[in-house]
Order: C-alpha cells, then sequence, then structure tokens
C-alpha cells in the first residue's frame, strides 16, 4: 500500500472515529446528569405503589360505610312502615353518612399528595433534560465548534442551569423526605384529618386508627402515653408505699 492510500484510508476513518467519540460524549453527559439529577426518581414507583395502597385501603373502608349506610337506611324505612322508634337508626345514618365523608376526604387528600410527588419528579427530569442539551449545543456536534466568546457564554449559562438543577434537586428530594416521614400506630404517611397527642412528644394520629370521626375539643392523650402514664404512676405509688414503709421501720428501730 503506498502513501496516497493510507492517507485516503486514514481520512475515511476519521469521520468514524469523530462520529464514535461524539456519542461517547453524548453517553457521558447523559449518565452524569443521571447520577447527578435524576436519581431521585427512582424512588417514584415506590411512592406510587404505597399511595395507591392507600387508596385502597380507605376505598375499602368508605365502603363498608356505604354498605352500613344502606342497611341503616332500610331498617329506617322498615322501622317507620311499623309505626315503632326509628330515632337509632337516624343516629346511625349520621354516624355513618360522616364516616364515608371523611373518608372520601382521605382519598382526596392521598390523591393530590401523589399527583404532587409525580409532578415534582416530572419538573426534575424536565430540568435536567434542559441541561443535558445545553451540553450537547456546546461543539458536540460533527463540523461545529463555538468561538471562544460564545462558548464562555455557553459555559456560563450551562452553570446557572446545572446550579439550578441541583437547587431543583435538592427541593424535591427534601419534599420527598416530608413525604416519606410516617405517623400513628400504622406507620403511613400524612394523609386526611389528624391529631396530635398533648403528652410531650407531639405525635400524629389518623383519626380513623384511633376510632375518632373528629378531632377531640379537649385535649387528646393517646392510648399509648395513657399505658405509659399509668405504668409510671404504678411505679411512683410502689416507691412511695416502701418510702413509708422504711420511715415506719426507722421509726420502730428508734423507740
Amino acid at each position: 500500500m503506498d502513501s496516497g492510500e493510507r492517507v485516503e484510508k486514514d481520512a475515511n476513518n476519521a469521520p468514524n472515529e469523530k462520529q464514535d467519540d461524539d456519542i461517547d460524549h453524548i453517553n457521558d453527559l447523559w449518565q452524569e446528569v443521571y447520577s447527578s439529577n435524576l436519581t431521585t426518581t427512582e424512588q417514584l414507583p415506590t411512592e406510587v405503589h404505597r399511595n395507591c395502597g392507600l387508596l385502597s385501603q380507605v376505598a375499602n373502608s368508605q365502603q363498608n360505610y356505604m354498605n352500613k349506610l344502606k342497611e341503616n337506611s332500610l331498617g329506617y324505612i322498615q322501622t317507620k312502615l311499623e309505626g315503632q322508634d326509628a330515632s337509632e337508626f337516624l343516629r346511625q345514618i349520621s354516624s355513618n353518612s360522616a364516616d364515608a365523608q371523611r373518608l372520601a376526604d382521605e382519598r382526596v387528600s392521598i390523591s393530590t399528595n401523589l399527583r404532587d410527588i409525580i409532578n415534582r419528579n416530572i419538573k426534575l427530569i424536565e430540568t435536567s433534560i434542559e441541561n443535558q442539551q445545553t451540553e450537547l449545543q456546546m461543539g458536540v456536534r460533527p463540523g461545529t465548534q463555538p468561538s471562544h466568546n460564545e462558548q464562555l457564554k455557553k459555559e456560563r449559562d450551562n452553570r446557572m442551569r446545572s446550579r439550578a438543577a441541583r437547587e431543583e434537586q435538592e427541593r424535591v428530594e427534601n419534599e420527598n423526605n416530608e413525604d416519606d416521614e410516617r405517623y400513628c400506630f400504622c406507620n403511613q404517611v400524612s394523609f386526611g384529618e389528624m391529631v396530635g397527642c398533648d403528652n410531650g412528644k407531639k405525635d400524629w394520629f389518623h383519626l380513623a386508627c384511633i376510632g375518632l370521626t373528629e378531632a377531640p375539643s379537649d385535649e387528646f392523650i393517646c392510648s399509648f402515653c395513657q399505658q405509659q402514664d399509668s405504668v409510671q404512676d404504678g411505679e411512683q405509688e410502689k416507691n412511695e408505699q416502701e418510702q413509708d414503709e422504711q420511715d415506719e421501720n426507722e421509726v420502730d428501730e428508734k423507740a
């Protein structure tokens, strides 16, 4: 092979090598964007699954109250037709209606929370893609090479976008951490109306989990704290009795 053929072969290989380098660079950029911005979205399927599970649980509970409402309504009609007192059925109907409405509100709250989680992750992905596209425009395409001033401007704009993407990621992570916080005996996220225990730690509980239909107007102490208080009171009473016995023994010894 003469020198002319070698030069021609090298010239033919040059575009392929340049194309391979561009592809590698694009892959590196995507990997960088993913590792720095999109790892948060890996938790999205878990969040969706968990919230859908909560929706299913609340929907089943609501349907149970709707079934009771139907039974009590039929019982009320039958009792009235027989000329008997139907006030108890009215009370049950009112209670069933309130419970069904409360659970309907909880379903709306869970759905809204799920929508917000998805929207935040979509916003993060969009911001990351915009940042990556800016990277690709900085001389990656074959045959293009920006001027020095243009390069500096694009690098500055890209740094600003990268900073915005990082800030958006931090905000989403913080909000997701808040969404992950668990409450109540059921160890689930916050949804629907909740009530806080007034015994020091200020733990929060779902009304349905503590058997309430509305938040108490007075002080609320959860059953766990009530048990702890009872144990502490018993120990204190035992210690006082032991102290009294010890004092009596000391008096007898002196006498």
